[in-house]
């Protein structure tokens, strides 16, 4: 097993990949092999990528307990082989809440695991059409209690979506999580790729 540095001295990002037919698939792709390597290299980067696939998410962690960055190269083909993967809510809840139990933002005595968190969503426009960006995004925030680790500057979030994809006009910039507000505190920005 790889050695794994001592949580405090790490950051943790996590990786959602929304993966569909309009999906710039070699992009994406180049994105994330970029962010596998630099955690190859950086034992104080640890990495979590999740690919929603019905309800048989892919998971891969680097320098993490549990690391399997040797099947990242499982993600890589999927993108690369199949036109999409379907996104199973009730699924992907309970698996990144599992996750997030395993793999704790802070410990026992409340201090902060991790350097720093980020959360970074990979989404495409039917990510919003079908309202996941509410049913996932906010119901996650607020089952972990993100809230607060947002206002400290602690955990960041970033939405990325592909350049043209039409998305910016489809997101309630009001309300882009849903009209219960549950994440009020992320700064909402659409970055673009």
């Amino acid at each position: 097993m790889p050695f794994v540095a001592s949580a405090q001295d790490q950051s943790l990002e996590f990786f959602y990949i929304a993966h569909d037919r309009t999906t710039p698939v070699n992009d994406l792709c180049e994105r994330l092999e970029e962010v596998y390597d630099n955690a190859l290299n950086y034992e104080d980067y640890a990495v979590i990528f999740y690919m929603p696939n019905e309800d048989r998410p892919i998971i891969v962690k680097v320098n993490l307990e549990g690391d399997n960055r040797d099947d990242f190269r499982k993600i890589i083909s999927e993108l690369r082989l199949e036109s999409a993967h379907d996104i199973y809510v009730d699924t992907d809840l309970m698996e990144i809440t599992e996750l997030f139990n395993t793999y704790d933002f802070i410990t026992e005595t409340g201090e902060p695991r991790f350097s720093s968190v980020l959360l970074c969503w990979y989404v495409n426009p039917d990510f919003w059409l079908f309202q996941y960006n509410e049913a996932l995004i906010a119901n996650l925030y607020f089952t972990l209690e993100m809230e607060k680790y947002h206002r400290s500057g602690y955990m960041t979030t970033e939405i990325w979506h592909a350049k043209d994809d039409g998305l910016e006009g489809n997101v309630d910039r009001r309300y882009p999580f849903g009209t219960k507000n549950l994440c009020s505190t992320i700064s909402f920005k659409l970055f673009p790729y």
